[in-house]
């Protein structure tokens, strides 16, 4: 006859099934928190470009002569907008999509002069503050420095988020 010892067969089988139970949900609370894809934050990599200045009398920034004004510029790591919130105030916005940002196509366009959207990934963010406000990214543009010193904009490689 085998001996048992601490307690009975059906206990044992309790604690057992209590112990697996624990483990299990244990793994997959930490499974299914991670995989989460609002938790996917992939660090952009550091825009180095020389100042850039433009002189606001030239007729190819006109659209900057007025609030809501925006233009694009080949600089940053997908280009930059640069963006008249009023006469003194200019804002120079990363156009790389903070949702995965190493996917081609991962690029914000000015949508409808009010907002900024990444069409492949469906992000929207606030114009101009690049403040994620739909979609999957949870995390802001990346904003330069802009200096504006009456006539014209000197735009830096310094992040100011």
């Amino acid at each position: 006859m085998p001996v048992i010892m601490g307690g009975s067969p059906g206990k044992d089988f309790m604690n057992m099934n209590k112990a697996l139970l624990a483990i299990v949900l244990g793994v997959a609370s930490v499974t299914f928190t991670g995989c989460d894809n609002n938790e996917v934050v992939d660090e952009l990599p550091p825009a180095v470009f020389n100042d850039i200045f433009i002189d606001l009398s030239l007729p190819q920034y006109q659209d900057l002569s007025r609030n809501g004004g925006f233009e694009y510029l080949s600089a940053g790591l997908r280009g930059i907008i640069v963006y008249r919130e009023n006469a003194s105030t200019y804002h120079a916005i990363e156009q790389n999509c903070t949702f995965l940002p190493f996917e081609a196509g991962s690029t914000v366009d000015v949508d409808n002069g009010i907002r900024l959207r990444d069409p492949s990934c469906g992000s929207v963010f606030t114009l101009p503050g690049g403040l994620p406000i739909g979609g999957p990214a949870v995390v802001p543009l990346r904003k330069y420095r802009v200096d504006f010193d009456g006539t014209r904009l000197i735009i830096s490689d310094e992040v100011i988020n």
